[in-house]
């Protein structure tokens, strides 16, 4: 899976692909999963630090929200996806929720069953 900023080089959370978590996941770092999270994910920023980004893998499933700087996704999301700035939807992405973004970029094929709502210019939504 191609990382989308140098930040994500650094990532100080994992959820492997063998465990699974379940109830709200907070953290004001980078976070990959590569198993399952039940529950949202809020990635939040450090008042002077850098933004928090999400990773979910190939391998990895989150039933449930996402909240966080920049989000990607190889794998499965069951949930919305709130990305203040970038979402990266990976070749074999599956994702059945509304994704808000200012920046998008997807990589065919994927599955998606939702709402585009982009941020960039007011809040515009694009049914599929």
């Amino acid at each position: 899976m191609g990382l989308f900023t140098q930040d994500l080089h650094s990532l100080q959370s994992l959820v492997d692909e063998h465990a699974t978590l379940r109830g709200r996941f907070i953290t004001s770092t980078n976070l990959r999963v590569d198993g399952t999270i039940e529950g949202d994910i809020e990635a939040a920023d450090l008042p002077q630090g850098p933004q928090s980004s999400v990773v979910v893998g190939a391998t990895g499933r989150v039933l449930g929200d996402i909240r966080a700087y920049r989000v990607l996704v190889a794998g499965q999301v069951d949930g919305h996806i709130y990305a203040t700035e970038k979402v990266i939807l990976e070749k074999g992405s599956r994702i059945r929720g509304d994704i808000t973004y200012e920046s998008l970029e997807v990589q065919q094929p994927i599955t998606h069953q939702g709402m585009l709502i982009s941020r960039v210019k007011g809040v515009e939504a694009v049914n599929l």
